[in-house]
């Protein structure tokens, strides 16, 4: 249900704006906020992941109440987009050390460029595996690890298909409809004629025949 994701993406919104405020300035942070933001930021991606690992196996091995079930089901999305929203807060202002030297790496650029069409094929690659199952499927952990090994690399290639025949063509037509045209740019040409002289290739004739000094940048006397 699109409602019970609108949390990450709301935080995004919000980090977004942001950032977007800041425009080229960078935040200036006391010592004692970076390390209590780095500080809450592990211990929340750990707790939700790690934190209560039994709630999703099925059956669940160990029993929670109510109100800790609707916490947890309700809020460890949101938690997890707050700790991936200061990692990137962060970097974003320099105070991401090593983590940003890792992530800002350009071995990542071309699967950032990936991530978008992956996540359309990725899903509908594994119901398909799932859904041509002819015998039944016995769990082990090798054959998960072939498994995931084998969607990942046929989606990739899926999706690298569908980014260089849909998403890059459109993303250029979004910029050639959506970016006004610079009429303010000048060409070579254009400098030329401003300053009166219609072909560059006569401008030392023309600077030595009024005697000017080029080293100075001023007239001599004639």
């Amino acid at each position: 249900m699109p409602w019970c994701r609108a949390g990450p993406w709301l935080v995004g919104i919000w980090l977004g704006y942001l950032i977007y405020n800041q425009g080229s300035k960078k935040a200036t942070l006391e010592k004692w906020q970076v390390v209590a933001g780095w500080t809450a930021a592990v211990i929340t991606g750990f707790l939700v992941v790690f934190g209560i690992w039994s709630y999703n196996t099925v059956p669940p091995m160990v029993e929670y109440d109510v109100v800790t079930q609707v916490v947890y089901g309700g809020l460890h999305r949101y938690a997890w987009a707050c700790a991936v929203a200061w990692v990137i807060y962060a970097s974003h202002n320099g105070y991401g050390g090593l983590v940003n030297e890792f992530l800002s790496h350009p071995v990542w650029q071309p699967l950032s460029r990936l991530t978008f069409t992956l996540y359309l094929v990725a899903l509908t690659l594994q119901n398909l595996i799932s859904y041509n199952s002819k015998i039944p499927y016995y769990f082990t952990h090798l054959n998960k690890v072939i498994e995931t090994v084998g969607a990942l690399v046929i989606s990739g290639l899926l999706a690298s298909v569908v980014y260089l025949t849909v998403e890059a063509p459109i993303i250029g037509l979004e910029r050639c409809l959506l970016t006004p045209p610079d009429r303010t740019r000048k060409t070579p040409e254009d400098e030329s004629t401003l300053s009166g002289q219609d072909n560059l290739a006569f401008k030392t004739e023309t600077e030595d025949s009024v005697g000017v000094n080029t080293d100075l940048g001023s007239p001599d006397e004639v």
